[in-house]
């Protein structure tokens, strides 16, 4: 990731943290997740678009298959 797109990705984390705060919402991953989907479908600009799209996928990784299997043999308390 390049300095560029990591200045801009943490940006619209702060900026979307910063709206969620004002709103009267709880800033958790979840709130910042639905946030930056909806500021997505309304960006017009490519840059912040990428940005916005990096911001996701950051708080939000795919899950790998090592994951889901270590998962599933967790031992349960």
């Amino acid at each position: 990731m390049s300095d560029d797109l990591m200045h801009d990705m943490n940006r619209v984390i702060g900026e979307t943290v910063l709206q969620l705060i004002h709103e009267h919402q709880q800033p958790g991953k979840n709130a910042l997740l639905a946030k930056l989907v909806w500021q997505a479908e309304q960006e017009e600009d490519e840059a912040r678009l990428l940005a916005l799209w990096q911001a996701r996928r950051t708080l939000h990784p795919a899950k790998s298959r090592g994951t889901v299997h270590q998962l599933h043999n967790a031992p349960a308390y």
